[in-house]
C-alpha cells in the first residue's frame, strides 16, 4: 500500500465517522439542547465530512501525490514542486520524472482503489447531510427556551372578561382615602366601584393589580368605607344577572381559588378573604384569618363560634380553597399546600339565596377605639393584603 492510499483510506475514514456523529446528532441519539452549540456542530462535521471525503477520494484516485511520487498534483510538503502546475516548465522536469516514476505507481493504486471510495462516498455524503438537519430542530427546541410570558388579570381571574364582578375599592373616584379625616363619622364614605367588563385590564395600584403572576387585593386601615360600613375593603362581588342579584341556593354553584395572605392589621388581625352573603345581608359563609386563633376558619349561617375548627396557618403560606353550593348544602375545603393541613366542612344553608365575594376585608380601622373602646386605633398605612393565584368560578 503506498503513501497515497493510505492517507486516503484514513480521510475517508475520518468522513464516515463525522457522518455517523451527524447521523446520531440528527436521529437524537446525541443530546444537543442548545440551539447555537447544534447549529455550529452540525455545521462543522458537515464541512469536515465533504472536505475529508473529496481530498481522500483525490489521494485515492492518484490526483493528489505526496511528496516524492512525480505523477499528480502535491499538495503535502511541495512547496518546490512548481513544474507538476505550471505549464511552462512541463518541458524542462517532464523527462526527469515522469517516464521514472509512471508506470510503477499509476497503474497499481488508481485502478484499484479508485472505484471503491469514489463513486460510494463522495456523491451520496456531500449533496445529502449539510441541508438535512438545520431545518429539523429549529422549532421544537425554540419554543422550550422561549422566555414565559407574565401573567395578566384575565388570565388569573378568567370571569372579569364575561362581566362576573364588581369590585369595591379602599378609595374614592378620585383616589383620596380617609387618612386626612379626625373621626370616624368623618372618614370618607364614597368608596369607588368598577362594575362588569370594565374591570378588564384594569388595576389602581396599590389595591388592586397583578404581580408575579398573582392577583392582589390590599384594604389599609385609612382606607374609604361604603356609608354602611366602618371598615375599608379591596373586594369582588359577583355580579348576577348583570347585577347586584343572588342566585338560588337551590342550584349548583362552586368557587375555586388559591391564595395567599402576606399581611394583616397589627392591632385587629380579623380578616375575611372569602364570604357568602344572602339577599337578607346575612352571612351563610365567612372564610376567616384571627391571629389569636392562629389559623383559617370557617363561620357559618351567622355563626361567629366556630374557631374551634381551623386550619393552622402562617403569613405568607399558600392556601386551597374550594366552596360547593349544591341544591341547599354548602361544602367548604381549606387546604394548607406548605403543611398539608387540611379541614372540610358541609352544611345546610339557612337561606334560600347567596352571592360570592372574595379579597381582603379588614376588619379594622383608623379609628378602631371609637369602633371598639377597647382597642387602640391601627396605623393608617397598615392593613390586609391576600395574593390570589387563581379564581375561579361555576354557577348552575
Amino acid at each position: 500500500m503506498t503513501k497515497e492510499v493510505g492517507f486516503g483510506a484514513v480521510l475517508i475514514l475520518v468522513a464516515i465517522v463525522c457522518t455517523m456523529f451527524g447521523i446520531s446528532i440528527y436521529s437524537g441519539n446525541i443530546k444537543i439542547v442548545n440551539n447555537n452549540k447544534y447549529y455550529l456542530s452540525m455545521s462543522v462535521l458537515s464541512l469536515l465530512a465533504i472536505a475529508s471525503a473529496v481530498i481522500g477520494t483525490l489521494f485515492l484516485t492518484g490526483t493528489i501525490k505526496l511528496k516524492g511520487n512525480s505523477t499528480g498534483t502535491s499538495i503535502i510538503n511541495s512547496p518546490v514542486a512548481a513544474p507538476t502546475y505550471a505549464p511552462t516548465n512541463a518541458p524542462t522536469n517532464a523527462p526527469t520524472y515522469a517516464p521514472t516514476n509512471t508506470p510503477t505507481n499509476s497503474p497499481t493504486n488508481a485502478p484499484t482503489n479508485a472505484p471503491t471510495f469514489a463513486p460510494t462516498f463522495a456523491p451520496t455524503s456531500a449533496p445529502t447531510f449539510a441541508p438535512t438537519f438545520a431545518p429539523t430542530n429549529a422549532p421544537t427546541n425554540a419554543p422550550t427556551n422561549a422566555p414565559t410570558v407574565p401573567k395578566v388579570l384575565n388570565d388569573i381571574i378568567p370571569s372579569i372578561k364575561d362581566g362576573l364582578w364588581k369590585l369595591n375599592l379602599p378609595v374614592d373616584i378620585n383616589n383620596n382615602d380617609s387618612t386626612n379625616a379626625t373621626n370616624l363619622e368623618g372618614r370618607n364614605k364614597g368608596a369607588h366601584k368598577i362594575i362588569g367588563t370594565d374591570l378588564i385590564d384594569y388595576e389602581n395600584k396599590p389595591y388592586f393589580y397583578v404581580e408575579n403572576d398573582e392577583v392582589v387585593f390590599r384594604a389599609h386601615s385609612g382606607g374609604a368605607t361604603t356609608s354602611g360600613s366602618n371598615y375599608p375593603v379591596t373586594a369582588l362581588r359577583e355580579q348576577i344577572e348583570g347585577g347586584d342579584n343572588y342566585w338560588s341556593a337551590q342550584g349548583i354553584h362552586i368557587l375555586e381559588t388559591q391564595l395567599r395572605l402576606v399581611e394583616v392589621p397589627l392591632v385587629k388581625s380579623d380578616t375575611a378573604l372569602i364570604k357568602i352573603n344572602s339577599e337578607l345581608n346575612e352571612k351563610i359563609l365567612a372564610v376567616m384569618y384571627r391571629g389569636t386563633v392562629g389559623g383559617i376558619y370557617i363561620n357559618y349561617n351567622g355563626n361567629l363560634n366556630t374557631q374551634s375548627n381551623y386550619v393552622p396557618y402562617l403569613l405568607g403560606q399558600r392556601l386551597y380553597i374550594k366552596v360547593t353550593v349544591n341544591n341547599g348544602d354548602i361544602t367548604c375545603v381549606i387546604e394548607n399546600l406548605d403543611t398539608l393541613d387540611k379541614f372540610s366542612l358541609t352544611w345546610t344553608s339557612d337561606y334560600s339565596t347567596g352571592a360570592f365575594l372574595i379579597g381582603a376585608y379588614s376588619f379594622s380601622s383608623m379609628f378602631l377605639n371609637e369602633i371598639d373602646s377597647r382597642k387602640n386605633n391601627e396605623d393608617p398605612n397598615g392593613g390586609s393584603e391576600i395574593r390570589f393565584k387563581y379564581i375561579n368560578i361555576i354557577s348552575q
